[in-house]
């Protein structure tokens, strides 16, 4: 059985089904629950150079779509 499930997030309502099938998944094996975020910074870059208050505002646009992730995880998931 699947010890561990990967799912990628970007905040869309696809995400959120892949979210809802893995939390499925995870009842079944048991498996922990891992949400993973990519931003494309390439959408940003200016010159390749990104200054730090643009990657902070990346940062902190990623982590709330990981925490909206962990939220619609149901207690007694490991994640």
């Amino acid at each position: 059985m699947m010890k561990n499930i990967l799912v990628p997030v970007d905040g869309s309502e696809g995400a959120d089904r892949a979210i809802e099938q893995a939390v499925t998944l995870a009842k079944i094996c048991g498996a922990k629950l891992n949400f993973l975020y990519v931003a494309n910074i390439n959408q940003l870059a200016i010159n390749a150079c990104l200054s730090d208050v643009v990657l902070e505002a990346v940062t902190k646009a990623g982590n709330v779509i990981l925490d909206r992730a962990m939220q619609m995880v149901p207690s007694g998931i490991k994640k």
